[in-house]
Order: C-alpha cells, then structure tokens, then sequence
C-alpha cells in the first residue's frame, strides 16, 4: 500500500492543508495581503490562451483569439459573464479544486480523497458561482449528475 503522506517535498502533491484554511491563503493572496499590486497583476495576466479543440493543455494554442479561457502563472483565467481563477489538483486519489470570482469575490475550495473526486466539480462550481464555465469542458473529468 503506498504511502498516503509523501515524505518527500515536491510542487504537485506535498501542500497538506484543509480547505478552510487555502480558502483563506487565497482570499488573503488574491486581495493582495501576501504580494504586491505588481505581482498580483502578472499572476492575473494571461499568459497562454487555451484552445478548447484541446484538452489538458497537451497541445499548443492554435487559435490565439480563444479569450475566454487562458492560464496565467500557475492558474487557469476564465472570462465569462465575470472573471473567475481556477486549479484543479490531481494526485491519483486526491483531487482538488478552487473556483473564485474575482468580480465578486466568491468562491469556493474543494479537496476529495477519492479517484472520482472531480466527478462533481461541475454541480459545486455551478451551485456556488452560476453562469458559464467553458473550463469545465476543457478539463475533461467525468461528471456525476
């Protein structure tokens, strides 16, 4: 049985929190409490438009007018009827996922221990911040309805 605890530190996987408390690392981050104006601003700025033809970013963008859906540095930038940031985390049966509307400074955490733990990224999103979301098509985990 593997270990359910990496013992070894590494970007994808060893951030052991609850999701009350990234909900507050991001509240305090994305209202500038932890880092510049400056840096904020290039966090926020797309980087690279994704092409929603394409899945994962597995492909380079080939259609660089794509506004809608773009990633800034280590998030994904959605612009719809509001501006939202979004990650998903995928470490085999430990999913996560954030959604905020910078617009109105709404969202929401999620963290599952379980393979289909993305299956109602979908429903929360949606309950909790309603309007369209094409990353949801994008991000092409199977969904619960």
């Amino acid at each position: 049985m593997p270990n359910l605890i990496t013992e070894k530190v590494n970007a994808a996987g060893s951030l052991h929190t609850t999701a009350t408390d990234y909900a507050k690392f991001l509240g305090a981050l994305f209202r500038g409490d932890l880092i510049t104006d400056e840096t904020r601003t290039m966090i926020l700025s797309p980087q690279q438009n994704v092409d929603p033809k394409y899945s994962q970013c597995r492909h380079v963008n080939s259609d660089p007018g794509f506004k809608t859906f773009s990633r800034g540095l280590g998030i994904g930038l959605e612009h719809t009827d509001q501006d939202y940031i979004r990650h998903w985390g995928d470490n085999g049966n430990f999913k996560s996922h954030f959604c905020v509307s910078l617009t109105i400074g709404k969202g929401l955490v999620y963290l599952a221990g379980s393979h289909s733990g993305l299956a109602f990224r979908d429903q929360l999103v949606s309950a909790v911040l309603p309007g369209r979301h094409p990353a949801h098509k994008w991000v092409k985990y199977i969904q619960i309805e």
